[in-house]
């Protein structure tokens, strides 16, 4: 995350890790977003961009309906 004053940036890696986190986490979706300091809706959102295939990164994998995250070690790459 790069916090630039106002807005805070957040890496594709970072997005789908609190992604996954909310998806692991069923029922919790506001906890998680609480958790990391986002809201709701900004969740929910990288929710819809990782299930779209939108938020592609090395660490973290989304099955095709976005139900369940499987991490996956960048060591074992």
């Amino acid at each position: 995350m790069v916090d630039t004053g106002r807005r805070r940036r957040f890496s594709k890696e970072v997005k789908l890790r609190i992604v996954a986190e909310s998806l692991l986490e069923s029922g919790l979706c506001a906890t998680t977003a609480r958790r990391h300091g986002i809201s709701r809706s900004q969740l929910y959102e990288w929710r819809k961009l990782a299930r779209a295939g939108k938020l592609r990164a090395g660490s973290v994998c989304l099955n095709s309906s976005g139900r369940y995250a499987k991490w996956i070690s960048a060591s074992m790459g």
